[in-house]
């Protein structure tokens, strides 16, 4: 999937378990330049600290915190320690009252089935074909049906592809 087909939501937790007391290593500033790039992420701070907004300008860059707009100390979705292993898939978006938000990308999902024709019916197109050709049932343990995997190769075909 490429980047620009990901679908975003805010990286700052919401719901149930999303306080800060739920998670203290989820609380700490991302470091966003003029560019409205992150450049770094700060250290999580101390139970004292409690910054006044979400968005804190410190010089040439700001300082995110996990603040939602009733000024609720939230938490990210990663704690302090994981957080850059993941930093590709987070990107700021300035929303319509100049706040910076963060986003991140929601790339791995569950596939939903949407291929309900009989044409994909695995006993029929699948053991049955494998049976027809010589095959014994256990030959293969999970056979699929041929034209499933034709459908699903012609879905993902490019120009380039293998």
């Amino acid at each position: 999937m490429l980047k620009t087909d990901w679908e975003w939501s805010n990286f700052r937790n919401w719901g149930g378990e999303s306080l800060r007391t739920d998670a203290k290593n989820c609380f700490y500033p991302v470091k966003v330049n003029s560019s409205n790039e992150i450049i770094d992420f700060g250290e999580v701070c101390e139970d004292t600290f409690h910054p006044k907004a979400s968005n804190i300008k410190k010089g040439k860059f700001s300082l995110i915190y996990p603040i939602d707009n009733e000024g609720v100390e939230r938490k990210w979705r990663y704690a302090r320690d994981t957080v850059k292993s993941i930093k590709d898939r987070l990107k700021v978006e300035v929303d319509s009252n100049g706040v910076i938000q963060i986003k991140i990308a929601k790339v791995s999902r569950p596939f939903k089935t949407m291929w309900y024709d009989t044409k994909y019916n695995a006993g029929d197109y699948g053991t049955k074909l494998l049976t027809s050709l010589g095959f014994k049932k256990g030959d293969f343990d999970f056979p699929k049906s041929i034209n499933l995997v034709y459908d699903s190769l012609f879905v993902n075909d490019k120009v380039d592809s293998i």
